[in-house]
């Protein structure tokens, strides 16, 4: 297939104010330019819907393929920085390492971001000095939730506490790194006790990261989640606004959660995520 036409619009009508935007390098942001290298992912984590969109297969393109997209975008535009858009980008250690080989090799001196969220549990330190050497500086990870009951069991993200905790050990090493961590609160069976874990592992790993995002648990039509909240009357918002785009588009700062769960009121939920904020801005102000 061909890469994108650029020629179709002008990049520069999308250009946008990035003079507050993390630049190690100093060189011009203007807009993020999305690149795709994969299709789907093969895990089924109980709250993504992202398998309705891609399929369960996932598909990739050859680092070559990859990087010389990026090259005809550096070279006829002009452009240095870009955004992978893949739902698992590094789920094969071989290929990530080889598309930010072929970067290096080819003197492209760009910087780019992921911020869908990359697996931790693919993120050892050859893989991060790839990705850093290539020109990495602003890093989305998900733990998604300090319990383990919650993100193995009912979540199935199949990730150790040891897994996550050794992965923000390893990003001490690198200094010009932007790191935010995801977060996900408001499961049915989520109690007193589990945002507690959940909130010693964010106080934990706050001091090494540079922004946090606490996420309502979205129920999407088609998820396992979405089935049980229809099954048990859980949904807090009429069954009749699920085509609205609206209903789910504040899913991050908004105070409303979607779901109720069993042993909490909704405002419990919102306490605590009031609770990390209270956290984050401390935490900023120490370093300051």
């Amino acid at each position: 297939m061909p890469f994108p036409d650029y020629d179709a619009i002008n990049l520069k009508d999308y250009y946008f104010d990035t003079s507050g935007w993390h630049n190690p390098k100093n060189i011009p942001i203007n807009v993020p330019v999305p690149i795709l290298t994969s299709r789907s992912c093969p895990n089924q984590c109980t709250f993504c819907s992202m398998f309705l969109l891609h399929g369960k297969g996932w598909r990739y393109r050859s680092a070559k393929n990859v990087v010389d997209e990026i090259e005809q975008i550096y070279n006829k535009y002009n452009h240095r920085y870009f955004s992978f858009m893949d739902d698992n980008m590094t789920l094969l250690k071989g290929r990530t390492l080889e598309i930010m080989h072929e970067i290096i090799e080819r003197g492209l001196n760009i910087q780019f971001d992921t911020p869908n969220g990359l697996s931790l549990k693919t993120l050892d330190k050859e893989v991060m000095d790839s990705l850093v050497k290539a020109g990495l500086i602003r890093l989305c990870v998900a733990p998604e939730n300090g319990s383990e009951y919650i993100r193995n069991k009912l979540m199935q993200k199949n990730m150790t506490e040891k897994q996550i905790y050794d992965f923000f050990e390893l990003i001490k090493d690198y200094d010009n790194l932007f790191v935010k961590a995801f977060f996900i609160i408001g499961y049915p069976e989520e109690t007193k006790e589990t945002l507690e874990e959940n909130y010693k592992m964010i106080e934990k790993i706050v001091p090494t990261i540079s922004q946090v995002s606490v996420f309502n648990l979205v129920p999407f039509p088609g998820t396992k989640i979405f089935e049980d909240c229809m099954e048990n009357g859980l949904l807090t918002f009429p069954r009749e606004e699920l085509h609205n785009l609206k209903t789910f588009s504040n899913y991050n700062e908004s105070d409303e959660p979607f779901i109720k769960p069993y042993k909490l009121e909704k405002k419990d939920l919102m306490d605590f995520r009031e609770r990390v904020s209270e956290l984050v801005k401390h935490r900023k102000k120490v370093i300051s």
